[in-house]
């Protein structure tokens, strides 16, 4: 789901029948469009998914989905998008995938944050046969969102909502 996300807003954002790069997928992943949407979304998309496995580029384009739409704030301030976010305090609960992504990178429980980026670059530029071949057990549609969720987990939380990386659970 997540290939498919970064896979329609990559697409929406490029010309008709222009090889996308996904920098969120591993290399050597291929995917299907054509069995991950509906009739509609079919018919919009003609272009093709190349799985480039980025971490610096899929950061990058997480930032940017989460951004869109921070011109028409109406507020002070907005984190993401246009949405209105108060200052932040107390202490964060992290959601189910910010806590998998975490587990899966066995990341030390204090400097998680900070140790998710370093994470994200390794596993994001190993080729999907060898993530496949290193993690047997794992579903594979989970070791296809591994490289997202550290993207999307620094995207969110330090470079939105400003969580320094050396921010403690």
């Amino acid at each position: 789901m997540i290939l498919v996300i970064v896979y329609y807003w990559s697409a929406a954002n490029s010309p008709e029948d222009e090889v996308v790069t996904d920098p969120c997928t591993p290399k050597g992943y291929n995917l299907d469009k054509n069995s991950h949407t509906d009739s509609s979304e079919e018919s919009r998309l003609t272009g093709s998914l190349q799985a480039a496995g980025n971490f610096t580029k899929c950061r990058s384009a997480t930032y940017a989905m989460l951004q869109e739409g921070n011109e028409k704030c109406p507020y002070k301030h907005c984190s993401i998008g246009s949405t209105f976010t108060p200052d932040l305090q107390g202490h964060f609960l992290a959601t189910s995938n910010f806590y998998y992504t975490s587990k899966f990178f066995e990341l030390d429980e204090k400097d998680w944050l900070a140790e998710m980026i370093p994470a994200g670059k390794r596993y994001c530029k190993e080729k999907w046969s060898e993530l496949k071949a290193e993690h047997p057990t794992t579903k594979e549609e989970y070791l296809l969102g591994y490289c997202f969720s550290s993207a999307y987990i620094i995207s969110m939380l330090h470079d939105s909502l400003g969580f320094a990386l050396d921010y403690g659970r």
